[in-house]
């Protein structure tokens, strides 16, 4: 299940960058009832994880050119535009590493599926394991990398460079991300 704050967010970032007619077509593309819901999404409501994953998978198809890679953009904005003030001031107020060990928290707070798992390995560099998510989508490997990214960026961080190591959707039993910043 995901919080309907992230679905709607996906719709905010499509109408924002590619107009409320862009997003009107997208809505086109998904059988009448799921588009019906999705044009009155209810920010504190949990939905199916495979309205989200089919989100992301037809975003990318419609609006990224079919590039996953393009789903960091999605996960910087997702992070920077679907968090309550309150936590916006949390990410301003701690310093990176401080953050990011938080990030399993929020997490949950929006994926009732899969686990976020964050080890520190050096003064400026951690590791975040994501596993047990049901539905694996490059897109949303990419959305998870950005989010991860922009976390970092909104409590201070510079030069921020993630890698994705290991991926589900190329085998793995979970996805793998090392991050370094300055």
């Amino acid at each position: 299940m995901e919080k309907g704050s992230t679905i709607k967010g996906v719709l905010n970032f499509v109408e924002e960058n590619f107009g409320k007619e862009a997003l009107q077509e997208l809505l086109k593309e998904f059988p009448e009832d799921r588009a019906k819901e999705l044009r009155f999404v209810l920010t504190f409501r949990w939905y199916p994880v495979e309205y989200f994953i089919e989100l992301l998978n037809r975003v990318c198809e419609k609006f990224f050119n079919n590039d996953p890679s393009r789903g960091e953009i999605l996960g910087r904005y997702l992070l920077k535009n679907t968090l309550p003030t309150l936590y916006r001031v949390f990410y301003r107020l701690g310093n990176p590493m401080f953050v990011v060990k938080k990030a399993p928290i929020l997490w949950k707070m929006y994926h009732k599926q899969g686990e976020m798992v964050v080890t520190q390995t050096g003064d400026r560099s951690i590791e975040v394991i994501v596993r047990d998510y049901p539905i694996p989508s490059r897109v949303h490997c990419y959305v998870i990398k950005g989010g991860i990214e922009a976390a970092l960026e909104l409590s201070g961080a510079k030069n921020i460079k993630g890698k994705e190591e290991e991926c589900v959707c190329e085998g793995a039993s979970f996805c793998r991300y090392l991050v370094k910043w300055e």
